[in-house]
């Protein structure tokens, strides 16, 4: 059981660093060379002048047209691009499992948020200094001082990562998705196929809503 746990434990872990990681990286291995931060700082800056549109409700939150910009902005440099109506299906699925999440008393304090923040803080000051140069790069793209993004932004950021890895240990522990037997990308796909299920219940049941006409809530 314990054996069963920890591996669990540990594949939770890489899966959800992997599609909840601070600031929507989805690529860990591009070159920093490669990466188009004055770009990005340049059009994040832009986005906080546009006239703010909600285009979805998902339970007793708003999708607007500005965190679709500001996803496609930040996920820019990943070679994995997508369309606006899969973003904002992305964007949904994660406020769904958060909000699950918080249903089942599961959801992090921010408290635990801002000592993950602390932690990883310092473990980055022991990574190379090419690891180093990539995460200040991404904070000046954003256009933040280093000092608040680890005190303001990263630790909400970390709240929800580890609110989605208590809510994903509990389907575990419920047997609501399965693990054993299975590689580090059959189980993202099971976290994957779970959370479709839920975006489509959603839909059926209304909690999620499409504000704008020419959005067509679509299962998928």
């Amino acid at each position: 059981m314990k054996k069963t746990t920890k591996k669990a434990s540990l594949i939770v872990s890489l899966t959800l660093l992997s599609t909840v990681c601070i600031g929507t990286i989805t690529s860990y291995a591009l070159d920093p060379l490669t990466f188009k931060f004055e770009t990005i700082r340049k059009t994040i800056a832009n986005n906080k002048s546009i006239e703010i549109k909600n285009l979805i409700k998902v339970g007793n939150e708003y999708i607007t047209n500005k965190d679709v910009s500001n996803y496609k902005t930040y996920n820019s440099i990943s070679t994995l691009q997508f369309d606006d109506a899969t973003i904002l299906q992305q964007i949904a699925e994660e406020k769904l499992f958060l909000q699950l999440a918080k249903k089942n008393n599961v959801e992090a304090s921010l408290e635990d948020g801002k000592l993950e923040a602390k932690n990883n803080r310092e473990i980055l000051k022991k990574q190379s200094a090419q690891v180093q140069s990539i995460q200040k790069n991404f904070i000046y793209a954003m256009g933040i001082d280093e000092d608040i993004y680890w005190e303001s932004y990263a630790p909400a950021e970390y709240q929800k990562l580890i609110s989605a890895k208590n809510l994903t240990n509990k389907l575990i522990s419920d047997k609501a998705i399965k693990i054993d037997g299975l590689s580090g990308n059959e189980f993202a796909n099971e976290i994957k196929d779970y959370k479709g299920k839920l975006y489509n219940s959603s839909i059926d049941n209304g909690n999620i809503q499409s504000l704008d006409q020419s959005i067509i809530l679509k299962k998928i």
